[in-house]
């Protein structure tokens, strides 16, 4: 709640706290991609704008860990959950947890699924894009994760020559 004071606004926000698990990122060690990891795979079900939507109103703040990190574009992370408990104790995952990731731009960042490890894979395009991680427990109680990957440069590995403009030799008679 916000009340104006003037030249001041005094804010009053309440938080409730519940018991119960929270989700935390663990991002492992980074590694090079390859061309395949680096293609556009888009969502196969619907527009990752209306999935990133869905995410703001589905998610109460409490629910949500939210990470940032920044990743080369020639590389890949992987991504793994870590729970803890309401004060950030670490914990282990609940039993029958199922994982889903989606990323709100595939343009920039790719999901990979492979042998069990999901990776989030830099496709070449600078830019920032958020994986969502949604984990249900058998009790059917729906904890999400962000992480906000923004994507730079790598760097140095080849180099261009550039030609300047022509200039004249000899004198023009």
């Amino acid at each position: 709640m916000n009340i104006d004071l003037g030249d001041a606004t005094l804010s009053i926000r309440l938080r409730v706290n519940r018991l119960g698990y929270r989700v935390a990122w663990r991002i492992g060690a980074i590694r090079d991609t390859i061309h395949a990891d680096r293609e556009i795979q888009f969502p196969k079900t619907m527009s990752f704008i209306s999935k990133k939507q869905q995410w703001l109103e589905s998610a109460s703040h409490n629910e949500r860990a939210v990470l940032f990190m920044d990743l080369q574009a020639d590389k890949k992370v992987e991504l793994s959950a870590q729970w803890t408990d309401e004060v950030g104790n670490p914990v282990n995952a609940p039993d029958g947890v199922t994982a889903s990731y989606d990323v709100d731009d595939p343009t920039i960042v790719n999901i990979i699924e492979e042998e069990g490890k999901v990776w989030a894979a830099a496709t070449g395009t600078l830019g920032t894009a958020t994986v969502h991680g949604d984990f249900t427990t058998p009790e059917g109680k729906n904890l999400t994760g962000d992480l906000t990957i923004n994507v730079v440069t790598g760097l140095a590995e080849r180099v261009n020559i550039v030609a300047g403009d022509p200039q004249e030799i000899t004198p023009d008679a």
